[in-house]
């Protein structure tokens, strides 16, 4: 038998280290360059036939036939970094959270049970008990609604859940991390608190329109009565949206919580090639009183902070049932003490509805005025000793530094820089916090596609106004192509 010397055994090792590398990081690079190309013209295609929105449709085609000739997707031999990346750029040029690609089939064995519902045949025992239901102290019905899972699968879990909400004095549903799911489930569980199929929204595509109506169920007469309190947050999103925003303008709930993420399309999803999928989206929604939440959110009729939204809903349903029961009065007393005691007094404050829209109205004013260098009317919105600074990055030079802007230097800017239509801006604007009269918002703002930063502002309340007394600023990390390009372009 021969005898290996240590050179090679070294080989050896290094041979086999070599093949291993490629079985495990070889595996994920699945795409050529070809493959690439024929992928992204075929979502160009798809985008082209079916997109809803034609301005929109024109910015992301042009843009990605731009990126496509100059070779931007060639690197992305992995389908998970491909439908990442491409994802990103569709999100980014639209502002539109239902246009995405998913990779291919046979890597969805990572994503949750109820995100494969948009693959192929769905797994029906994903969408079983869906729903979580709680019953509250005071006989309050809790319903927590991850997701609208198909009718066809889910009903007989809803109608487990729905059946508990009709011995329940008040009703509140949390949709808080709900990123959507199927409409058909949607208008079914609120007419469990509608007696009467009601017009909730109307849907308009290429091929026309069409009503969207709650669903008569058996619980709708008897919840038809019921105080319903419905719970947001900036997670929720699509059909999670649409249940909140639907019912809140028909006046038949009360949303709290904080303005919602702004996915108000429906899309439809499109098999390409590669085992890929498209979601694009294909219908607008409009309300019967011509509203709607595209872009814009659903905005709480109380906002509070995430953390306290069940417990000041709790208390809300506690009292207004306090009022129309003086019978029982002292035992609401007693249950609203004890439910009080989970409030943390020191580090929130529920805003009044002309509080929260005060706030907002402050930064968008802000904001607007600043890309527009409306210098007067921005400067109506800061307090006079305004502190501005944040995290930049100086051109030809590396590493980050702190920067301070006085507010001398922000009239400069405005003197010097051109101007940013209204029209043009995606400016997101996210209250995290308030306490009496100071609160902490974070906005989202920039030049879209160029250079895009988020912003952490301090407001106080003084004399019955608010205004902006802080602001620290951070463009979006540099850790890809693109983001390098937007620090770069400042």
């Amino acid at each position: 038998m021969q005898t290996l010397n240590s050179n090679s055994i070294r080989t050896f090792f290094l041979l086999l280290f070599m093949v291993l590398c490629g079985m495990v990081f070889g595996q994920n690079n699945d795409l050529s360059k070809k493959q690439i190309g024929a992928l992204t013209q075929e979502i160009i295609n798809t985008l082209a036939d079916n997109y809803i929105i034609p301005d929109l449709k024109k910015r992301l085609t042009t843009q990605l036939k731009t990126n496509l000739d100059n070779g931007k997707y060639d690197h992305l031999t992995s389908s998970s970094q491909y439908a990442k990346a491409l994802t990103k750029e569709l999100q980014t040029l639209s502002g539109d959270f239902h246009l995405y690609l998913l990779e291919k089939e046979g890597d969805k064995g990572n994503l949750p049970a109820q995100r494969r519902m948009v693959r192929s045949i769905p797994d029906p025992n994903a969408f079983k008990n869906i729903l979580k239901f709680e019953k509250l102290p005071g006989n309050i019905a809790f319903i927590e609604i991850p997701m609208f899972g198909p009718l066809e699968y889910a009903k007989e879990g809803y109608d487990k859940v729905l059946k508990e909400t009709t011995s329940a004095d008040a009703i509140i549903f949390d949709v808080r991390r709900c990123r959507g799911g199927a409409g058909d489930a949607m208008a079914y569980i609120v007419g469990s608190f509608i007696e009467n199929p009601t017009h909730l929204t109307t849907y308009y595509s290429k091929n026309g329109s069409s009503k969207s109506m709650s669903a008569k169920t058996e619980y709708g007469s008897i919840n038809k009565d019921k105080e319903v309190y419905i719970l947001s947050d900036y997670p929720n999103g699509s059909a999670g949206e649409g249940f909140a925003f639907y019912t809140q303008q028909i006046g038949r709930t009360k949303v709290i919580g904080q303005t919602s993420k702004g996915a108000g399309r429906s899309n439809s999803l499109f098999n390409l090639s590669e085992g890929f999928t498209l979601s694009v989206s294909t219908r607008t929604s409009v309300t019967p009183n011509g509203k709607q939440f595209q872009g814009i959110g659903v905005v709480p009729d109380i906002f509070t902070v995430a953390s306290q939204a069940k417990t000041q809903a709790h208390l809300l349903a506690l009292s207004s049932l306090r009022e129309k029961h003086p019978e029982k009065a002292a035992s609401y007393e007693q249950v609203i003490k004890e439910v009080a005691q989970k409030v943390d007094k020191n580090s929130s404050k529920t805003l009044n509805p002309k509080d929260q829209k005060s706030i907002e109205n402050t930064v968008l004013g802000y904001i607007e005025n600043f890309f527009e260098n409306k210098t007067d009317e921005m400067l109506s919105y800061l307090h006079p000793q305004l502190a501005k600074r944040g995290i930049s990055k100086k051109k030809g030079q590396e590493g980050l530094y702190f920067e301070d802007m006085s507010m001398d230097q922000l009239k400069t800017m405005l003197a010097r820089k051109p101007a940013f239509p209204k029209e043009k801006q995606q400016n997101k604007v996210e209250i995290l916090d308030a306490f009496s009269n100071t609160a902490s918002v974070k906005l989202h703002t920039g030049y879209p596609g160029r250079m895009e930063w988020i912003e952490y502002i301090h407001l106080c309340k003084l004399n019955g106004e608010w205004k902006i007394s802080n602001v620290i600023w951070d463009y979006y990390p540099s850790n890809n192509k693109t983001n390098q390009k937007r620090r770069k372009s400042k």
